[in-house]
């Protein structure tokens, strides 16, 4: 059985850890409270703590 590539939350494009971190449209709003802008580009990633990733993460409920 094969899964669906597209991300489950905006159905717009491929879910990968760098859409769903940086780039997902349907998760603009918490990615800016927590990182404090809209998009994040891989070097961004790099310099986030894992706590911020973390709780970004969590924040959008997409693991639960």
């Amino acid at each position: 059985m094969l899964s669906d590539p597209l991300c489950p939350l905006c159905k717009e494009e491929e879910e990968t850890s760098l859409h769903f971190l940086g780039k997902c449209c349907a998760t603009v709003n918490i990615r800016r409270l927590h990182f404090g802008v809209p998009f994040l580009e891989p070097s961004d990633l790099k310099q986030a703590h894992w706590i911020t990733l973390l709780r970004f993460a969590k924040a959008t409920k997409r693991f639960q």
